[in-house]
């Protein structure tokens, strides 16, 4: 730990001025001289240059505020920028999440959500930010505007620079971004009422798991010496890479990344707007309970899915499709692998691929792969459900197979709208067929699409989210065998969660067998299960174990 703190202490004596906030103004020349003023007085410094220099509509600054990492610890500064034509709430680019900058001035300009040409005609344009990590751990030192377009912020991250002016008339405007290492620490702790942490230990600072700190993308080991065994540990929120057998959270999956294993938990797995995700082996089973009110998979947006393997999603409400497809926006699915997406049950409302009772989708574009798909109660297999409408449905002749079923209840069709519904076009091999009602419908195309990622696709796409870690044996002193377990440092600080096994006798089941191999503990009848019978870790043997145990049998 010593060493640890002497390379903070080093750090901090050349400390950096870092980006942490950013905000656009806009408006008439006195609304934004006024609020340059105020906030001006609240540390915002402005960057003196007008966005729309030489051409008409609103005045525009940028301001920003900054922060030294003397302490080197536990800051979060802007790392990166990102430019669209278009205002959403988050950009997902790269495995990274954009927001948008935060705007303030004239109300016109407040209206705009702040385009950046906001009165001047020409594109719209919007800039985002981003606090995630890089693995080089770059965050923003200054950001200046100049005419020079070459190594400026490209539009949609593209390496050409993008002019802030584009179809406004004025001045050529580039936005330049300076960068330095910066330190971003964080620390770990225990979650609460988590028992024996006197026997874990943490690596490569060592010492006891009380409040060390590390740095983003460090890998961090975990490893426990004590007699209790260990079931699941969890972290929140670390860098999660795509094992649905880990999720233990609701997550947003971004651009880039591969999804794969059989769902354990009940939440919710999304896919970000605009993302490409490969489904490789994956199983979403999942069941109807009022208080998951969602799909198996969620599209955000506009989604594409490749496929790879075998896979299976189901939806979990009994409103909701397997894969639901929001109204106004397109899912794409691809790839050479397998797919079969149904509702939690067929006795149950929901459609296979699209949208659910009352629950409009958009258009869904089937380009490769074998798929089944099945409807609920009313609903289609690929379309929408009861007194709901579906936008097109296109079946090009790249896929190997599909086959859909109509659900029971008179459901009008196999693909299309389901009963009272109504949708756009059906186009099947590049024929216009209109709704089938024939059920179940086979189309058996060429196969010809891959499950290749597109070119350019990040490999490294991870999400924060909480996850359980897989435990790795290795030897340690005498060669004894010790449990570890590892993960990547997040850019934030991160809570360790430990259940103990309640399996007292090793027979792979929680139950009153378990209580009484605790009762023979205590007798001191049965020495070889000492290790095993202190549940809650508090270093004693007696009731209050079995009061755990019963615990554990109620699912508490």
């Amino acid at each position: 730990m010593t060493l640890f703190l002497a390379m903070i202490a080093a750090a901090s004596a050349w400390a950096t001025d870092f980006i942490k906030d950013v905000m656009v103004i806009g408006g008439s020349k006195d609304e934004t001289n006024n609020l340059k003023s105020t906030l001006m007085e609240q540390g915002w410094t402005v960057i003196t240059k007008d966005l729309n220099t030489g051409a008409s509509g609103d005045y525009i600054f940028l301001l920003y505020k900054a922060e030294s990492n003397t302490d080197g610890i536990n800051h979060s500064y802007i790392t990166d920028f990102y430019i669209d034509n278009e205002y959403k709430p988050c950009i997902t680019y790269q495995g990274r999440t954009y927001f948008p900058v935060p705007c303030d001035g004239g109300t016109n300009f407040k209206k705009s959500n702040g385009d950046l040409n906001r009165g001047a005609g020409g594109d719209y344009i919007y800039l985002y930010y981003t606090k995630n990590h890089f693995t080089d751990a770059r965050a923003i030192t200054e950001i200046t505007f100049n005419d020079t377009q070459s190594g400026a912020v490209g539009l949609q991250g593209g390496t050409t620079g993008y002019d802030l002016n584009k179809g406004a008339g004025g001045k050529h405007i580039y936005m330049h971004l300076t960068t330095e290492t910066a330190i971003h620490s964080h620390a770990i702790t225990f979650a609460d009422g988590t028992e024996d942490t006197a026997h874990w230990s943490i690596t490569p600072v060592g010492g006891d798991l009380q409040s060390p700190t590390f740095d983003e993308g460090t890998q961090v080991t975990l490893t426990y010496s004590g007699t209790k065994v260990v079931d699941n540990v969890t972290v929140s929120k670390g860098r999660w890479y795509g094992d649905l057998s880990t999720l233990t959270s609701h997550v947003t999956v971004p651009d880039g990344m591969t999804l794969t294993g059989r769902l354990g938990n009940y939440v919710k797995v999304s896919i970000a707007d605009g993302a490409t995700v490969k489904l490789h082996d994956v199983t979403i089973e999942g069941v109807n309970w009022n208080i998951c009110p969602w799909a198996g998979i969620t599209c955000e947006g506009d989604a594409t899915i490749v496929l790879s393997g075998t896979n299976k999603v189901q939806g979990f409400h009994k409103n909701y499709p397997g894969i639901f497809v929001p109204e106004g926006n397109t899912l794409t699915i691809r790839g050479n692998g397998s797919l079969e997406a149904r509702p939690s049950s067929v006795l149950l409302f929901g459609g296979g691929i699209g949208g659910g009772y009352t629950i409009n989708c958009g258009n869904i574009v089937i380009e490769g792969g074998t798929i089944v798909a099945s409807g609920g109660l009313y609903a289609a297999g690929i379309g929408s459900g009861l007194d709901s409408n579906c936008g097109n449905i296109t079946i090009t002749d790249d896929v190997k197979s599909i086959t859909a079923c109509k659900g029971w209840n008179y459901a009008p069709y196999s693909i299309g709208p389901g009963k009272n519904g109504t949708c756009g076009t059906v186009t099947i091999g590049g024929k216009e067929t209109g709704p089938i009602s024939e059920s179940p419908y086979t189309y058996t195309g060429k196969g010809t699409s891959s499950s290749e990622m597109p070119e350019g696709t990040s490999t490294d796409a991870f999400v924060y989210a909480s996850f359980r870690l897989t435990p790795i044996e290795v030897a340690v002193g005498g060669g004894v065998q010790s449990p570890t377990w590892t993960f990547i440092m997040p850019d934030s600080d991160v809570k360790i969660s430990v259940e103990y096994s309640c399996d007292v006798n090793n027979d792979g089941n929680v139950d009153v067998a378990d209580i009484a191999a605790i009762i023979d503990v205590m007798a001191g009848n049965a020495p070889e299960l000492v290790g095993r019978a202190d549940v809650n870790g508090d270093g004693v043997i007696d009731v209050a174990d079995i009061a755990r145990i019963i615990d554990k049998m109620a699912g508490k």
